[in-house]
């Protein structure tokens, strides 16, 4: 997983990727503000022994870190790139107690892991996202989306128009918090958060994403040479044909 830190960095380092130049010493890393060093290049995961699984934060300044967590499923960056949010263990199990799972904040300028405040009583909720200045999550279920606000741990639940068993996946809130979309039954489908409406987007994409300035809105098509359709986010007008891409802004 590769972070955005800045949209100049983010340019050449994909320059370098692409050329393949880094390594032939063809085009220097390009210098980074120290105001930054919490921005890590690349997360990995291990699992050693298995059941015990840390992220690997690889820092573009320092050495490398550990962070146990529970799982690396449905890990995410916060659009900010300060931490890293997922599910995780925060006290760990004593003798035959259950094992207590949370959706847990990871702060990578410190590694400190805490528990996301009031999502310990959210149950049945598989897709989540963090608005931009990790001040709201929201949460879909099959029927319902939960926004809650943070740090005071407030929910508020809304009932979604059309709801059906499917499962939502690649949940992406726009950095307003107002809007989502996310993938159900194929479908990628444009969510109110504060009412609940959804509106179809197209059956031929498979993940979405808000670029951090609320300007725009990538979407992929299924398939190994789907393209990336990049649209206006207000108007959702299509405006350029892209090549395949991972989605990350």
């Amino acid at each position: 997983m590769v972070k955005r830190c800045s949209m100049r960095r983010a340019r050449i380092l994909h320059t370098m990727a692409v050329l393949g130049i880094a390594s032939a010493g063809q085009l220097k890393e390009p210098a980074l503000p120290r105001e930054y060093p919490y921005c890590p290049a690349f997360i990995s995961t291990i699992s050693d022994p298995p059941g015990h699984t840390e992220l690997v934060v690889f820092p573009l300044h320092g050495k490398a870190f550990r962070i146990p967590i529970r799982s690396a499923a449905g890990v995410f960056f916060s659009p900010n790139g300060k931490a890293l949010y997922g599910a995780c263990t925060p006290i760990p199990a004593i003798g035959d107690a259950p094992i207590k799972i949370a959706p847990c904040k990871i702060d990578l300028k410190t590694g400190r892991t805490t528990p996301v405040p009031g999502s310990k009583a959210l149950h049945g909720y598989y897709a989540s996202a963090v608005s931009n200045n990790e001040d709201r999550m929201v949460f879909l279920g099959f029927e319902r989306l939960v926004e809650l606000t943070l740090p005071d741990g407030k929910i508020r639940t809304i009932s979604i128009q059309g709801a059906d068993k499917h499962l939502w996946t690649h949940l992406s809130l726009s950095p307003d918090g107002e809007r989502a979309v996310a993938v159900r039954n194929g479908r990628l489908e444009l969510i109110d958060v504060s009412s609940g409406i959804t509106k179809p987007l197209g059956n031929e994409f498979f993940i979405a994403a808000w670029s951090p300035d609320g300007k725009w809105l990538a979407a992929v098509e299924k398939g190994e040479e789907g393209r990336t359709i990049l649209m206006d986010a207000t108007s959702l007008t299509r405006r350029r044909v892209l090549g395949p891409s991972e989605l990350n802004w």
